[in-house]
């Protein structure tokens, strides 16, 4: 479908939701910027042309640069996967190789997997045709971390979990079994997890016993994928003994075991303790004391209190009320709170101090300039009530800080959380206004024409994949002089209320005046064919009509508006394709909000 001469004779506002804010795309290459990587018509007769030197080498995107020593480039890189990385590197030569092809500083990949055993060979060719070989290597980091995070003894049917007290100096582990008559202890079984990939078990008379671990998953700590371990012994008959955990880099530590059984009923120890089962407390059964790291300004209204005791019942001593796990206490405002552990004789309780540790720090706002994953695409369409639900459960799961929530909530947007809580993305809450005309396709008529997008929205529904219009967008093949379209079927949509600055801009041309508003973050097409958001338009620039004139800007204006706002994702595959025709003004769809923020600022069709 083309179309052309396109006419338009009312005034309209298109409005659309403000998306967070992106970074801009840069262009920039890491190869050599010596002269030597240059060719030229004239010869230098002062030039080394046996020059054939490896300056810098790193990995795109990874910030760690190597070491290199004569012949040998050594590279240590957080936990990725070596294959298919892209090298960044600097050279003074005529080109450098790997085998016979030609390698590209930040583009060409190489699977660097068996690199340490058989590094890759780089060879930079001088100018004179001579040429140096260097061996490149790419490892993993070795961590430093060498913590045992979990001990459970498994005793009959019930798995009892130890107390870990961490301490420079004399970390302890504490566990409590129920009576038995003999007070045996041995051979029970023993699970530990940490992040030590080597685990020995010291006796008392100092016999070393190696002890067998595995590797069994890995997660996330200051922003660094760790590995983590499970090593599984037999308790021996001593109630007493050590363990040494030995990080990846072999650093040890020293634990002291104590594994005992006690009478059930003097037992009142605190097992465990979790705020909104997220936080945990680390407790110390020496002091009783524990506490607990949150983040900035965490909100401790409703807090959820989870917990596992050995006694008949718990209770915050300073109002005697008793709860159970699971129970929710408005903790706001407080610094810390006791619990009484109270034992099945009725004895003395063993009183906790559970300190809440809220961060002052405030953390670097990651949502404003968040880069999704690729291929993400935003889910179900979702409105403004929805979105305050989506940012409250993310700020209580520490999937963000309150300073993202504030920045959220002030953009209309929400955060995509992944299954351990970590920040994925985030997706914006509507886009265009209830009256905004929408080029389409009716499926039951086919016949082409604007229609309202609270029609088209009423009639689609995004859970079945049904609606009764294809709306139309520019099609891959598309240029600037020749202007080509495609019906395209709606994916998702989006309905919310817009509380940010509208951008609105007057065209004019010899039929008509037209005005088109957008929020600032929306994709505004410039008739230099390159997709910006709408805060960064200017009075000399031009938009683009649905037949691919360009028309001259003779007004902006900002303003706000109280209404809902409505957007569509196309399933358009292509950055192109993700287009639409509002009011005869060519715009972006919601995927420029979302996963296409990065290709904002660059061609986005061509002449």
């Amino acid at each position: 479908m083309v179309i052309n001469n396109l006419k338009l004779g009312a005034i309209v506002t298109l409005t659309a939701l403000a998306a967070i804010s992106c970074n801009k795309r840069t262009s920039s290459s890491d190869q050599s910027g010596s002269s030597d990587t240059q060719t030229s018509n004239q010869e230098n007769p002062s030039e080394d042309r046996s020059i054939k030197e490896m300056k810098s080498f790193q990995i795109l995107g990874i910030d760690s640069e190597a070491s290199i020593d004569e012949d040998t480039i050594s590279l240590e890189i957080p936990d990725v996967s070596l294959k298919d990385l892209v090298p960044s590197f600097k050279f003074e030569g005529l080109q450098v190789k790997i085998g016979n092809e030609i390698q590209e500083s930040g583009v060409t990949k190489v699977d660097f997997t068996n690199s340490v055993k058989t590094p890759i060979v780089y060879t930079v060719e001088a100018k004179d045709g001579s040429k140096r070989d260097y061996n490149v290597s790419v490892s993993i980091q070795k961590s430093e971390l060498n913590s045992l995070i979990s001990f459970a003894v498994k005793d009959n049917d019930s798995i009892v979990n130890a107390g870990i007290n961490e301490n420079p100096t004399n970390s302890t582990i504490s566990a409590s079994l129920n009576y038995s008559k003999d007070g045996n202890v041995a051979g029970l079984p023993v699970t530990l997890i940490g992040y030590s990939p080597k685990v020995d078990l010291v006796l008392a008379d100092g016999t070393l016993i190696p002890l067998f671990t595995k590797e069994t998953g890995k997660e996330t700590i200051d922003g660094k994928s760790v590995k983590r371990f499970t090593t599984e012994y037999k308790n021996p008959s001593l109630k007493s003994y050590s363990l040494y955990s030995y990080s990846e880099s072999s650093v040890v530590k020293k634990y002291a075991v104590s594994v005992e059984r006690v009478a059930i009923n003097s037992l009142k120890v605190l097992k465990n303790f979790q705020i909104n089962k997220k936080f945990e407390a680390k407790i110390d059964q020496g002091t009783k004391t524990a506490n607990i790291d949150l983040p900035y300004q965490y909100p401790l209204n409703d807090a959820i209190l989870s917990f596992q005791i050995e006694g008949k019942a718990a209770q915050i001593s300073n109002t005697n009320k008793v709860i159970v796990s699971g129970s929710k206490e408005n903790l706001s405002g407080q610094k810390s709170i006791a619990l009484s552990v109270i034992p099945f004789d009725d004895s003395t309780p063993a009183i906790y101090t559970i300190n809440l540790n809220v961060s002052s720090v405030v953390p670097p706002n990651r949502v404003e300039d968040l880069q999704p994953p690729v291929g993400f695409r935003c889910g179900d369409s979702i409105g403004g009530s929805a979105c305050a639900v989506e940012r409250e459960n993310a700020l209580k799961s520490g999937c963000i800080y309150k300073n993202e929530y504030d920045f959220l909530e002030k953009k209309n947007a929400y955060p995509i959380c992944g299954s351990k809580d970590n920040l994925l993305a985030t997706c914006t809450c509507g886009c265009f206004e209830k009256d905004t005309k929408i080029f389409a396709v009716s499926k039951d008529t086919n016949i082409s024409a604007y229609e309202s997008i609270t029609n088209i929205l009423s009639k689609t529904n995004i859970l079945s994949k049904k609606s009764s219009f294809s709306v139309v967008g520019l099609s891959k093949d598309s240029t600037l002089s020749f202007m080509k379209t495609k019906k395209f079927e709606i994916s998702n949509t989006t309905t919310g209320p817009e509380e940010d600055d509208l951008v609105a801009f007057t065209t004019e041309t010899t039929e008509n005046v037209q005005r088109l508003a957008v929020t600032k973050k929306h994709a505004i097409l410039l008739s230099t064919g390159v997709m910006v958001q709408a805060e960064n338009v200017k009075l000399t620039d031009k938009l683009v009509l649905a037949d691919g004139k360009a028309v001259a800007i003779t007004k902006i204006d900002i303003f706000k508006t109280s209404d809902d706002v409505l957007n569509i994702l196309t399933n358009g595959e292509s950055p192109i394709e993700h287009t639409l025709i509002a009011e005869g003004i060519v715009v972006g769809d919601l995927a420029w909000q979302n996963n296409l923020k990065t290709m904002l600022n660059s061609i986005a069709i061509r002449e």
